[in-house]
């Protein structure tokens, strides 16, 4: 399993970058890896002033403490290279994986063979009404030991304790695996990350209308009018 969070200079990943990449890795033994790394911008790049005050990440701590893009690329492909499933873990799926998946591209990596997504905001929104960012989550399950802080290593620290309150809480949580609630409009969406599945979802935070059964149902109700 990999836990990932990003920190980026904007909303756009075909126009802005990555400024700091964490992932935790547990591998079948339980064992741990950490990567948490900087990374440089390109002088064209534009890097907003409120994105620096929110993330506490400056230019200054890029040019000091950041490697190039393309060292971070490679550290990411190789802890995606597992034997058999990688399952990626991430808060707002959607947002990190694509500027991942551009971060990679841009270095002729691409994301192994089936590896399979859990997207907590997903289950969230089934699971309470909104507010749903990963600061909720926190608050939710009680968390007092982690943070949300906007930096990638703090925010993945903290979704590997909302991760297994979510399974201490409800043990469905391979019903998720790919499938990713939209909700509203966001350009994110335009582009559909191959392999995960897309629905809309309301966010009413009932669990007896959570969306892998909405699409059970769904399913069921257009099999019913093909046999008509």
């Amino acid at each position: 399993m990999l836990i990932v969070d990003t920190e980026t200079t904007g909303l756009n990943p075909k126009i802005d970058r990555i400024t700091e990449l964490a992932a935790i890795k547990f591998d079948k033994y339980g064992n741990k890896s950490v990567m948490d790394e900087y990374i440089s911008l390109p002088n064209d790049i534009c890097y907003p002033e409120n994105v620096q005050e929110m993330t506490g990440i400056t230019p200054e701590i890029l040019e000091l403490k950041g490697h190039p893009e393309e060292e971070i690329a490679w550290m990411f492909a190789m802890m995606l290279k597992s034997p058999g499933r990688v399952l990626l873990v991430t808060h707002n799926a959607q947002f990190d994986l694509r500027f991942i998946q551009e971060m990679l591209s841009r270095h002729r990596y691409v994301f192994p063979n089936g590896w399979g997504v859990i997207d907590t905001l997903t289950v969230f929104r089934d699971r309470k009404p909104q507010p749903h960012r990963l600061s909720d989550a926190i608050s939710y399950y009680g968390l007092d030991g982690v943070k949300n802080s906007h930096r990638a290593i703090d925010d993945v620290v903290a979704l590997c304790a909302v991760f297994d309150a979510m399974c201490q809480e409800q043990n469905d949580l391979d019903e998720y695996i790919n499938l990713i609630g939209v909700y509203g409009k966001s350009e994110l969406f335009a582009y559909k990350i191959p392999g995960l599945q897309y629905w809309g979802q309301e966010i009413t935070g009932n669990p007896e209308g959570k969306l892998p059964d909405l699409i059970k149902k769904y399913n069921q109700d257009i099999s019913k009018i093909e046999r008509v």
